[in-house]
């Protein structure tokens, strides 16, 4: 598959073959020493841009500039992460609980307890006591 880059390529060499209006062999032997010449040498120059951006990349005064504002962005990644397992955590218990009540088989004392209204007095206890403890 030709990119877009080599189609712009080999439209300024039929253009420029054009302008020198010749035997059509020699077009066709002009494109093809420059097609052959522009296989070798596109991936040289790729080769040497992959370099020359690694060797940017890790540059130490480059990198120096760049390390406070990683440790920043690490710290911010490293409490979300922390606030996120205790939000998880919290709902895992509260899964956990309704997951037992769903379970929980009622003893008939406490059937009968809910039948009757759920709250009741203790023995020794008063209404100002109760309204104390809220």
């Amino acid at each position: 598959m030709i990119n877009v880059s080599t189609k712009r390529y080999f439209l300024l060499l039929y253009l420029l073959s054009a302008m020198f209006s010749c035997d059509p062999i020699i077009h066709i032997l002009i494109l093809f020493i420059l097609s052959i010449t522009y296989t070798v040498i596109d991936p040289i120059i790729h080769n040497y841009r992959i370099k020359k951006s690694y060797k940017e990349a890790t540059n130490p005064d480059r990198v120096a500039v760049l390390q406070p504002d990683m440790k920043r962005v690490r710290a911010k990644q490293q409490q979300l992460t922390i606030e996120r397992s205790i939000q998880a955590a919290e709902e895992e218990k509260i899964r956990i609980k309704k997951e037992r009540e769903k379970k929980h088989i009622k003893t008939p004392t406490e059937e009968r307890f809910e039948k009757r209204g759920g709250e009741g007095k203790r023995l020794g206890e008063s209404q100002d006591e109760k309204k104390k403890e809220r």
